[in-house]
């Protein structure tokens, strides 16, 4: 059995940052898991801080500048970027909007 799901389609659920979409949550289907796979999107700079899973950015559109720790990251479309678990983090500028990415959490 496969699944086609279009992101067009799905709900955001907006922040004053931007919005994101869930494609899958795995806690909804088993809790405590730490998978989730989605798109998000950033209208303006946002601190995310630092949480317990990795994080994966793939941006689709848009640039910006990331920050991981003291890093600063510029991404654009294309770019991959990989926030390992504990590390703060945030996007600190927007170079072109709106920056957008598919962003998948995991342990």
């Amino acid at each position: 059995m496969s699944t086609h799901i279009r992101t067009a389609d799905l709900d955001e659920k907006q922040q004053e940052w931007g919005g994101i979409k869930s494609v899958f949550e795995s806690s909804k289907v088993v809790p405590g898991s730490g998978f989730t796979f989605g798109t998000i999107r950033y209208d303006a700079p946002h601190h995310s801080g630092r949480h317990e899973d990795h994080e994966a950015l793939y941006v689709l559109n848009g640039s910006g500048v990331a920050r991981l720790s003291e890093d600063r990251i510029t991404i654009s479309a294309g770019s991959f970027l990989h926030i390992p678990a504990g590390v703060d983090h945030g996007i600190e500028e927007i170079l072109a909007s709106p920056l957008e990415c598919v962003l998948i959490h995991f342990r």
